[in-house]
């Protein structure tokens, strides 16, 4: 009988231990989760400025204006989802017309902030795999049982994931070019 009354006690103890576990598991992706969330706020801040940079001299040396509809760069409105997206597609379209347009040499400065946009790119992509990393593990502790008890009890959601968009049509767009020559 007293072995019994071990036993149950023993696990009365696991089980409070697991639990304590799970939250603090929790709580620390919950914290890597917010790091890299406002790591990616701050390089992409950093991207909408030097993409609008970018384009307003190429506007500038153009005399006309080749980009137009920047101001969501300023007015900045957008969840960090939303503008990567939006980002993006400037930096194709950006991309595209440095490829496809003979007539515009960049001079050093833009050349540096050409440099400058890559380097910021990489660092945004490591924070969106950090953030992706964590928020898959995060997604998968709501959904597994016993830590979606956890979950529930402190009423998590799930962490949407950013995508990573491909480069093959730069890419080609690069080979096409340089096959013209």
């Amino acid at each position: 009988m007293e072995a019994i009354i071990y036993a149950v006690i023993l696990l009365i103890i696991l089980i409070v231990l697991y639990f304590i576990n799970t939250f603090r598991r929790f709580d620390e992706l919950r914290i890597r989760i917010i790091e890299a969330e406002e790591n990616i706020d701050l390089f992409l801040d950093n991207k909408a400025k030097l993409m609008l940079d970018l384009c307003n001299t190429i506007n500038d040396i153009n005399k006309k204006k080749v980009f137009t509809g920047l101001s969501f760069l300023k007015k900045n409105n957008y969840d960090s989802f939303r503008l990567d997206r939006e980002l993006n597609e400037l930096d194709i379209t950006l991309k595209e017309y440095l490829v496809m347009t003979k007539s515009f040499v960049p001079d050093d400065e833009t050349t540096a902030r050409l440099n400058e946009l890559e380097l910021n790119e990489i660092e945004l992509d490591g924070s969106k795999i950090f953030y992706n990393d964590n928020s898959k593990i995060f997604n998968k502790m709501i959904d597994r049982f016993p830590s979606s008890l956890v979950a529930r009890k402190k009423q998590y959601d799930y962490k949407y994931l950013y995508t990573f968009e491909k480069e093959e049509f730069f890419k080609i767009m690069t080979k096409d070019k340089k096959k013209n020559k």
